[in-house]
């Protein structure tokens, strides 16, 4: 475990630049969607109830 951490910490420093701006672009794809946590139960509960309704069918 700790060689994985130290390839990515050793990744991160090599293409930080390119990193920090993909992270910077998903920002903005963040804030464009709603991941409140009351979303994601609502989501996870309809996934649940479709998934138990074929099932039942």
């Amino acid at each position: 475990m700790i060689n994985e951490i130290y390839n990515s910490l050793e990744y991160f420093v090599k293409n930080k630049d390119e990193l920090i701006e993909k992270g910077k672009e998903n920002i903005e794809f963040v804030k464009k969607y709603d991941l409140s946590w009351e979303r994601f139960t609502k989501e996870l509960d309809n996934k649940l109830k479709d998934i138990l309704e074929n099932i039942n069918n």
